[in-house]
């Protein structure tokens, strides 16, 4: 009797010994859509990295000012129903890892909610006036990034490496998970938009054993050590290279918000980057020129009036004055600011 005891007490801590080394070590292969399949080596992470420290981002540098991007929800078009609502997980992740990379102002899905509650109170009549912003500006974004998960498989399938001991067999098991997303953002400024399919694969080799995995599970807390948490990350780290290139690589403008006593103000400020000796060239923007078979707004008609520089730089706006300003120039409210 004591032998038997004996051997079953061995056997399960045998079993427990290997779940650990298995769980702590998994073996997770991940592939990112347009990347080249044979660079990346077993066992490793594609060629898009999405993880900014020590700026491994693959992004530009930042040139100019932050700009501000909005990240709404995004629809989960699947038949997956779990512990997390995949279209938000995604969204929420997406706006942290731009955020991460340090070279935009990231609005994310609640602030979103937050402001469109706030804007719907603002105009009940249940208060009398407020400070909210009008619908439809969302703290001025520039671009708004939306999309829609529209596949979504995680199976589980048995594997070699199984671990016999005394008669007992510990099964390896294998964990595969895929996710495609749709991605799409908005230039908010020139209504332009941009539409780019991303997925990620991961897989993860582990004992089938009985064990606590609720902080494993969908929404636990080592979610991302999950196969599916890396594929979703993978699709997110090709989304931030996509999405992110385009607004670095987009013209920075500013605006003026007035202009009195020799004194610019201008509405991009410590958060934006913006720092003392900074130099701006101003437009006065007059006329728009649309197509006239299409209506679609082509450009406008701008007078440079000259260059300012900052002196004063507060959390959002900027103080500047004139350093080579057009002869007569008048810099008003609304005029416009690019990089030269």
């Amino acid at each position: 009797m004591n032998r038997v005891f004996h051997i079953r007490w061995l056997v399960a801590l045998a079993a427990a010994a290997a779940v650990l080394c298995l769980i702590g070590r998994p073996a997770v292969a991940t592939e990112t859509s347009g990347a080249d399949e044979d660079a990346a080596e077993p066992g490793k992470t594609g060629t898009i990295v999405g993880h900014v420290e020590e700026d491994t981002s693959g992004l530009p540098p930042l040139k100019g000012p932050k700009k501000v991007v909005a990240v709404g929800k995004f629809e989960n078009k699947t038949q997956f129903v779990g512990q997390i609502d995949l279209g938000s997980s995604f969204a929420d992740m997406m706006a942290n890892s731009l955020d991460r990379a340090g070279r935009f102002i990231v609005i994310n899905r609640s602030q979103i909610e937050e402001i469109l509650e706030e804007q719907d109170f603002a105009a009940s009549d249940r208060t009398v006036t407020s400070g909210a912003a009008k619908t439809g500006q969302l703290l001025n974004a520039e671009f708004f990034i939306i999309g829609a998960v529209t596949e979504y498989e995680e199976v589980t399938e048995a594997g070699g490496g199984g671990v016999r001991i005394k008669g007992f067999d510990v099964g390896a098991k294998i964990t595969k998970a895929h996710i495609a997303v749709v991605l799409r953002m908005i230039d908010t400024t020139s209504g332009e938009e941009f539409t780019q399919r991303v997925e990620g694969r991961a897989q993860s080799t582990g004992v089938a054993a009985n064990y606590d995995d609720a902080d494993w599970g969908l929404g636990g807390k080592y979610f991302h050590k999950t196969p599916l948490g890396e594929a979703v990350q993978s699709a997110i780290d090709q989304g931030v290279i996509l999405l992110g290139t385009r607004i670095l690589n987009a013209p920075w403008t500013g605006k003026v918000v007035t202009a009195t006593a020799g004194k610019i103000y201008i509405n991009a400020g410590e958060r934006n980057g913006v720092k003392v000796g900074d130099t701006f060239v101003v437009y006065h923007r007059g006329e728009e020129l649309r197509d006239p078979d299409t209506g679609e707004l082509l450009d406008y008609i701008e007078e440079k009036l000259g260059t300012i520089s900052v002196i004063t730089v507060k959390e959002k706006l900027s103080i500047c004055i004139g350093e080579e300003l057009k002869e007569g120039a008048e810099i008003q409210k609304g005029d416009v600011l690019k990089l030269e």
